[in-house]
């Protein structure tokens, strides 16, 4: 079942990320200990490991409130034994990898423990990090904040030891191999907190003010700067600057500081002042102050194996989960009230806030009193939708465009697709405003056919894209005489060494609409090319030549294949799969079918999947026979088939390639099999994993529940699937559905913000599988 989280991800910003998964038993990450003072490596490090901390740039006394960063150097003598992970983030903005042991502890507050740790709503956990990294005697750096963690409300003298389980030792298990972590302790470091000069503390307060003013997208650390001051004037410009991009920063800022009820005074004041932007962010962050004030008790751990219990920890949890929204829809009301005497660009901010909290309700639990609320709101942006940032401008025209959808918008969207806001800090964020442009023009045609049109052939024929190729492929035109004449005039006009560019150029064009009037053209400049070039135009070309001149075309696929020397581009590991998204053909099938037994089993893994994905039912037989044969060719040597596991995961050849073989067979976009036929290719497995693939399909045999989840705006859904089949759109869901026995009988969940588009789109399935002798009523639920 498709959770109704998908969908409120999409309309949601941070906070209604951070609010929406629940979490039980976060560890607690203690900040106090008695580590001693001592240049030796502490007895639980193992032999030939080395684990120590330092502070950065040798510095040894800092003011209160100002960044302290500690630099952790693991390094190993014995080689290839030992492994780091690396993190430094969690998108919940806080990171427990590290525990920061402080002596002596007095005077020391872990800033956001409460929010954290007494909160009801869980916290979306993980982040980027590197991967895995073997440590060598060459120590490997990890930078921390320890201001993250630790809060010096006294000066004084302290020292520093940090506690984590970053090593594991790799051991291996034949082919195998796990990683056993290792808690280890650093070396004690000593430094010294005094009190903050004011001059310093100003200055500090006023150049970070200044750079989350003129610089916000290069602002981190100047957001952080505000953050762990720990001072009523940075609270203050954290306040007055909360809409700036710093609101992941400002958030725990102010949960964390010691001085709350004056914040929160502060904000509320906020609601009503006429040039104050009210964001959504700035109402949960308000919120969630108001809530740790009105009950800051925390849950009790979650009684995992008490039923009883767990009953009631639920209920309080759902209660509390009531009261802050209550508190939340408190401020929402205070705002609406406000909005109108807000000026221009705060009312247009307040507007879109007010969209965003509205929306968030789901449509079956809205009143007609959320309905009339939402109608007015949408009324009203038009006009003021110009003040709003380029950011918010983007967000509802992709997430909330079904509810704005009039002709009222027109002259948005005219202005939009021709001149968006010029970027605030020069070319860094040309390709952001290139994305409005686009959006715009996208959403104009859709408003307006005819002269959407006519502005997407005039920027086809511009030399130098300012929109997307991706909204200039959505003319419904199978060819356009158009690119033809803009290749012509475009080659014909320049040098000839230039042909070639202006193929890559508009290669994407030249794939979606160029006839064959333009072949001669496009294989003069590019044949001696194939093998040579980017695979993202060669891409497109071959799938051009495909379609214009199938026997040609498939010569051109083969060459790409067979690029595989050390000057060729090496394309040929990925093509069937760029290719066949842009066209697939009878042609290309036949060579993917071909290449099922290739000698570089990276193309072959392709191959496969480009026919289960999109071959028709003839690629059924040649992938059963390819399993018949790897049956026959790895039966007597099954152990060197296995695949080896890494910390609990399958990983290696040539498992993977059994795995694919077999999930294109039981998958497949262009067949169903029954039940005969799992058990056949269960039988012909030879590792767990792929088996496990045919279990699966065993157990969705028979579902018949079609699920859609749809995208809030016109975009393509965000979910398909049937029983356990993916679907990529809904016409591969219709060829799945076809292929289907006569008189089946299913039924459909389709989620949807517009009740409308969810009836549409069942009525249009009902009446396809009718024709198909099929049957389909609605779920249920």
């Amino acid at each position: 079942m498709v959770a109704r989280e998908t969908l409120m991800k999409v309309r949601r910003e941070f906070f209604s990320i951070l609010f929406s998964l629940l979490i039980f038993g976060l560890a607690l990450a203690p900040v106090v200990g008695r580590a001693q003072q001592t240049s030796n490596p502490p007895d639980d490090i193992p032999p030939g490991v080395s684990f120590t901390v330092r502070l950065k740039d040798g510095k040894t006394q800092f003011y209160q409130g100002e960044l302290i960063t500690v630099e952790m150097l693991f390094s190993s003598k014995v080689p290839d034994q030992y492994q780091l992970y690396g993190g430094t983030y969690d998108r919940s903005g806080r990171f427990e990898a590290d525990t920061f042991r402080v002596d002596p502890a007095n005077g020391v507050t872990d800033p956001t423990a409460e929010y954290f740790h007494t909160s009801i709503f869980g916290f979306m956990s993980g982040g980027l990090s590197p991967g895995p990294i073997t440590l060598q005697e060459k120590p490997y750096i990890i930078e921390r904040d320890i201001n993250e963690l630790v809060r010096f409300d006294q000066p004084g003298h302290y020292r520093l030891s940090v506690t984590n389980s970053r090593i594991g030792k790799i051991v291996w298990h034949g082919r195998s191999k796990t990683v056993e972590s290792l808690p280890a302790t650093s070396n004690t470091i000593a430094f010294d907190v005094v009190p903050a000069d004011p001059n310093w503390q100003k200055s500090k307060i006023q150049e970070a003010a200044r750079v989350i003013k003129d610089k916000p997208r290069d602002a981190r650390s100047a957001c952080r700067t505000l953050r762990f001051m720990n001072a009523p004037e940075a609270e203050a410009a954290m306040i007055r600057l909360y809409s700036s991009g710093c609101e992941g920063e400002f958030l725990l800022g102010v949960v964390g500081s010691p001085r709350r009820a004056a914040i929160i005074e502060a904000m509320e004041t906020q609601i009503a002042a006429p040039e104050y932007p009210v964001t959504v962010n700035f109402i949960h962050t308000l919120a969630s102050l108001a809530f740790m004030r009105e009950d800051a008790s925390p849950l009790t751990t979650y009684p995992t194996n008490d039923p009883e219990k767990r009953k009631l920890w639920q209920a309080e949890a759902q209660k509390r989960r009531e009261q802050f929204q209550e508190i939340v829809t408190r401020y929402t009301q205070q705002a609406a009230a406000t909005v109108s005497r807000k000026n221009r660009p705060a009312r247009a901010i307040a507007l879109n806030t007010l969209l965003e909290l509205e929306s968030s309700t789901w449509p079956q639990q809205r009143t007609a009193a959320n309905n009339a609320v939402l109608d007015q709101i949408s009324s009203s942006l038009p006009e003021l939708f110009l003040d709003l940032p380029p950011e918010q401008q983007y967000s509802l025209l992709s997430s909330h465009w079904k509810r704005l959808a009039s002709p009222t918008m027109l002259p948005v969207l005219r202005q939009l697709a021709q001149k968006p806001p010029a970027p605030a800090m020069g070319s860094t964020l040309e390709d952001r405003f290139k994305d409005l442009r686009s959006l715009a023009l996208k959403r104009l045609y859709q408003l307006a056919p005819d002269e959407g049109r006519t502005i997407i052939l005039s920027e086809i024929a511009r030399r130098f894209r300012r929109i997307n190729t991706d909204v200039l492929e959505i003319l419904p035109d199978v060819e356009l005489p158009e690119v033809d004449e803009l290749l012509a005039a475009n080659i014909e006009n320049n040098p000839p060494d230039r042909a070639f560019d202006i193929i890559v150029d508009n290669s994407r064009l030249i794939a979606r609409y160029a006839s064959a009037n333009s072949l001669a053209r496009v294989k003069a400049a590019a044949s001696d090319r194939i093998g040579k070039m980017a695979c993202d135009p060669q891409s497109s070309l071959l799938a051009y030549f495909l379609r214009v001149d199938p026997d040609y075309g498939a010569t051109a696929v083969e060459q790409a294949l067979n690029a595989r020397g050390q000057d060729d581009t090496g394309c040929y590991r990925m093509a069937f799969n760029q290719v066949g998204r842009q066209f697939m053909s009878p042609g290309l099938e036949e060579i993917a079918i071909q290449h099922l037994d290739d000698s570089n089993r990276e193309v072959a893994v392709q191959a496969i999947t480009l026919l289960g994905q999109r071959g028709s039912a003839a690629a059924e037989k040649p992938l059963w026979n390819r399993l018949e044969r790897w049956h026959t060719e790895w039966q007597a040597r099954a152990e060197e088939a296995q695949p080896q596991m890494e910390n609990g995961i399958a990983a290696g050849e040539p498992a993977r390639f059994e795995f694919e073989l077999v999930g294109a067979l039981v998958k497949g976009t262009a067949w169903t099999l029954d039940a005969d036929q799992l058990k056949r290719i269960e039988q012909l497995c030879l590792t767990p994993t792929a088996r496990l693939e045919v279990q699966s399909a065993v157990r969705f045999l028979d579902d018949h529940r079609i699920q859609i989840v749809l995208s809030p705006s016109d975009d393509p859904p965000l979910h398909i699937s049937i029983g356990g089949y993916q679907a990529s759109s809904i016409s591969s869901l219709k060829e799945k559905l076809s292929s289907m026995p006569k008189g089946t009988h299913f039924t459909c969940d389709c989620e949807a913000e517009d009740a409308n588009s969810a009836m549409r789109l069942f009525q249009e399935l009902k009446s396809f599988l009718t024709v198909h002798g099929m049957t389909l009523d609605k779920s249920e639920k």
